[in-house]
């Protein structure tokens, strides 16, 4: 019997790549961005860049972190940040993000409002 290639991602031993029939999701190529994302250093560079004034007086989600779930569902075609509410119970956002839920819409629409043009660049 043919087994198929197996791999193990550099950012998480936990992250397995198969095709074994497992645990199944319509956004696994996002696994393949995120080894990216660690493999050039992007929240480094996130924290190095991204620079928003934050009055939140006790926030569950870093502004560094809505932007990366942003970034993951622009990537996998979520136009509207409404599917927000329906990935913040995805475990493979949870993974991504390395949090246990992650951001909702309103979380992220209070964000975008937080952004001014000194900040936008």
């Amino acid at each position: 019997m043919t087994t198929l290639h197996e791999d193990i991602l550099f950012n998480n031993a936990g992250f397995k790549i198969t095709n074994n029939g497992g645990n199944l999701t319509g956004d696994a190529g996002l696994v393949l961005i995120k080894e990216f994302m660690n493999q050039i250093e992007f929240d480094s560079i996130i924290q190095q860049l991204l620079h928003i004034k934050d009055h939140r007086r006790s926030p569950q989600h870093t502004s560094a972190k809505i932007f990366t779930q942003l970034v993951f569902q622009i990537i996998a075609g979520y136009k509207h940040d409404a599917a927000a509410n329906r990935l913040q119970y995805d475990h493979l956002y949870q993974l991504l993000l390395g949090q246990s839920k992650a951001v909702s819409q309103p979380t992220i629409s209070r964000f975008f409002s937080r952004l001014r043009e000194t900040n936008i660049h």
